[in-house]
């Protein structure tokens, strides 16, 4: 398993709920070779771009903002699934 971490550009102020970080349109994550960049909606291997449907991205987007974190499925459907209705 790999680690996740995240470059920020800028902070943001404000709150998240219990346990979730504060999104930031700025903020890239970072797991092994791979780079989540939200505000671009693009997930790279390297230079390559990988292409993921809304749904896949949103649920990986979610699970990286969670780090080493046990998620239960109804925070989990709260969380990335409730982003596409």
């Amino acid at each position: 398993m790999g680690r996740v971490s995240c470059g920020n550009a800028r902070t943001r102020h404000g709150r998240a709920r219990s346990g979730e970080r504060m999104a930031n349109k700025y903020e890239q994550f970072r797991f092994g070779e791979f780079t989540l960049d939200p505000a671009r909606r693009e997930l790279r291997r390297g230079e390559e771009r990988i292409e993921l449907q809304n749904q896949t991205f949103d649920l990986l987007h979610f699970l990286v903002r969670h780090p080493q974190q046990v998620i239960e499925k109804d925070a989990l459907l709260e969380g990335a699934w409730v982003m596409v209705i």
